[in-house]
């Protein structure tokens, strides 16, 4: 667990988080930072057009699926990659993934 972490909670008075907090946190940014990463993308000005919107997308969904390893947070990812599947349909079929 990073010194940091334990320097703050200590200084504010608060209990420590234990290694599986630690460790479902960090499974949780794996997999969120992805649908913040393509957020960002889609919510600024410069590339809010179709021509982005669908590989953008795409790229989210295939990083999310990528992700190995999860002890935790495995619901969650399953939850998010139906969700995308539920919502954009025809996103899915048909699009290429761009890097981000």
């Amino acid at each position: 667990m990073p010194e940091e972490l334990l320097n703050v909670t200590n200084g504010l008075g608060l209990e420590r988080i234990t290694p599986m907090d630690h460790a479902i946190i960090k499974e949780y940014i794996r997999i969120t930072e992805n649908l913040a990463n393509a957020l960002d993308i889609l919510q600024g000005e410069k590339y809010m057009y179709q021509g982005v919107f669908s590989p953008t997308i795409h790229k989210m969904n295939h990083k999310i699926k990528d992700i190995q390893e999860l002890t935790y947070c495995l619901p969650l990812k399953t939850l998010i990659l139906k969700s995308i599947e539920k919502r954009f349909p025809d996103t899915m079929k048909d699009s290429k993934p761009i890097d981000y």
